[in-house]
């Protein structure tokens, strides 16, 4: 997991916040537009790209991720100094 707002200067990160508001452009209301764009540019967000979901069963995902979830805030808890996961949101990015 990256945290975006620790790479917020690289084109990447600028081209991939920009591609994901393009695409809630024309999905979201325009209060929800205007809330992702605030969770983009003022919270700390991470970024977990996942390839792997696309061969598992549809049922084993959400609990694989809630899983995932509950490893970071274990990780949090046993290292309360290091703050490379301490993110606000989590963009999952999957196929």
């Amino acid at each position: 997991m990256l945290k975006l707002n620790n790479y917020s200067d690289l084109s990447f990160v600028k081209e991939f916040k920009a591609f994901i508001m393009g695409k809630a452009k024309n999905k979201l209301q325009v209060e929800e537009f205007n809330r992702l764009n605030d969770i983009l540019e003022k919270e700390q967000c991470g970024l977990l790209i996942n390839e792997r979901t696309m061969n598992l069963p549809l049922a084993l995902i959400p609990p694989l991720l809630n899983i995932l979830s509950s490893d970071i805030q274990d990780y949090k808890e046993d290292n309360p100094y290091d703050k490379k996961f301490d993110v606000d949101y989590m963009i999952v990015f999957s196929k």
